[in-house]
């Protein structure tokens, strides 16, 4: 009795594997945006001593060229950009030192009494009496 339920699971399981497999095939032949054959990057031919494949890279060997064309492109434009990056940082560097020197300019002259500074950041000449 055992042995009637295991082969029509068997050939339930049987069944819905080949009908994927003839869906996957169906799909692959019916599919429009598959690249025919005859449009393939690479061509495979069989020599006939052993069945040894042979590949013709002449379209891979192209792209290829055109991907390293394209990364020394890149390359180039990443040390621009660092080089840039350089630049600006020096610049950020040279601005704070300026801004560090103005501060300190500021704060003397308004130790000395030249000008005031207020709460808000304005600054003020006080007029002096004696003039």
């Amino acid at each position: 009795m055992k042995r009637k339920p295991a082969l029509i699971a068997a050939f339930l399981t049987t069944l819905v594997i080949a009908i994927v497999m003839v869906l996957v095939g169906a799909n692959a032949l019916f599919n429009p945006n598959s690249i025919p054959v005859s449009a393939a990057p690479t061509t495979v031919a069989a020599s006939d001593t052993g069945g040894v494949v042979a590949v013709s890279a002449n379209t891979t060997t192209d792209q290829v060229q055109q991907l390293n064309a394209l990364i020394a492109q890149y390359q180039a434009r990443e040390q621009q950009y660092q080089q840039r990056e350089q630049q600006y940082q020096q610049q950020l560097n040279d601005a704070s030192s300026q801004v560090q020197q103005l501060t300190t300019v500021l704060q003397q002259l308004q130790r000395m009494g030249v000008i005031r500074i207020d709460q808000n950041g304005q600054i003020s000449v006080p007029r002096r009496l004696g003039d």
